[in-house]
């Protein structure tokens, strides 16, 4: 998926925020690539671009495929050197391309420092052919909450238009001066109330379920680490609070 102008927004938003901007050592699941208006093309190059325009100390990449940084299957246990390491762990859509979810969250825990931030990006619908999971906002809170991390922003975007019906929805939405294609907080919600071709609404309780979904829908999770536990796979809250 790599980072794109509005994911890089969002990224800088949180760690100026967050005061790991500028400073910070950064890791990249993934040999990323930027979809910006000053790459390249090249990886190497524009990690380092990254690195200079944020200020930060020192901007690693980690992947089996591509030329990164640092060459390791995630699904593999940690090396030594790795953890405790960074203060940002972002990923840009390697998450949801893994088999072993668990264990790449797991090292992916391990190489933050102990009051590190995590922030993913992932589809949240779609990308069929392209990975393995779509990942639902209860997974992500529920993940974090059970591991000792508070969750600072719950976002969704929906940003294609595949059919004439979808961008004639988005027209009529820009008509009305209502956003559309931007990122969307949705807080502590992970129920989905409403969806067309262009929008999805989630609430905090269980609602009418839609009729259909946009596809290709992203969300973003970043989640600042409180306390270091040993990791747990999460169990779900809403069975849980329903004894």
């Amino acid at each position: 998926m790599g980072i794109d102008t509005p994911f890089l927004e969002r990224i800088a938003e949180i760690g100026r925020r967050e005061n790991i901007f500028p400073g910070g050592d950064v890791l990249i699941l993934g040999d990323c690539r930027f979809h910006t208006s000053w790459a390249t093309g090249d990886n190497a190059i524009d990690r380092e671009r990254f690195r200079e325009t944020y200020g930060l100390g020192r901007v690693e990449t980690i992947d089996i495929f591509g030329s990164p940084s640092i060459v390791m299957d995630l699904h593999q246990p940690l090396r030594p050197e790795l953890r405790g390491r960074f203060d940002m762990v972002i990923d840009a859509g390697t998450l949801f391309c893994c088999f072993d979810i668990a264990t790449v969250v797991e090292n992916s825990f391990e190489m933050l420092k102990d009051d590190g931030v995590i922030v993913h990006q992932s589809g949240l619908t779609g990308y069929y052919g392209r990975c393995y999971y779509n990942f639902h906002p209860a997974m992500f809170k529920d993940l974090y909450e059970q591991n000792g991390f508070r969750v600072t922003n719950m976002e969704i975007r929906v940003f294609k238009e595949p059919t004439w019906l979808a961008r004639l929805q988005r027209r009529y939405r820009q008509w009305r001066k209502l956003p559309v294609g931007e990122y969307t907080s949705i807080g502590a919600a992970t129920f989905l109330d409403y969806a067309d071709f262009v929008e999805m609404k989630f609430g905090e309780k269980p609602g009418a379920t839609a009729a259909m979904i946009p596809i290709d829908a992203l969300i973003i999770c970043a989640a600042r680490r409180k306390e270091r536990r040993e990791f747990v796979r999460p169990l779900p809250s809403y069975y849980s609070d329903q004894r």
